[in-house]
């Protein structure tokens, strides 16, 4: 065999080497990914259900606050937004 063809047969080798060594390396990467995609999709439905938690306390806040500064009491309040003419008496608020 010649100088050239053992040459070929060792850098077939080494090609051989650095293909499979590559494929161990994207199996590592894809299970990576996929455990950091399941963390940071739990971290954004926590995320989530906190924002909500957060904007639905805020609103109730507000909404009582603005009964109290109403008269504190809804139906005292409901009497008083009737008088204005900004609620009916069988209708919900409409400001």
């Amino acid at each position: 065999m010649t100088r050239a063809g053992k040459l070929s047969i060792v850098w077939t080798a080494r090609l051989d080497e650095l293909s499979s060594f590559e494929a161990e390396q994207t199996e590592q990467a894809a299970s990576e990914t996929a455990s950091t995609y399941g963390s940071i999709r739990v971290i954004s439905l926590i995320s989530v259900a906190l924002a909500l938690a957060a904007g639905m306390t805020d609103a109730l806040l507000i909404t009582r606050n603005g009964l109290t500064q109403l008269g504190g009491e809804p139906r005292r309040s409901r009497r008083w937004l009737t008088g204005l003419r900004l609620v009916t008496s069988r209708t919900q608020c409409v400001w």
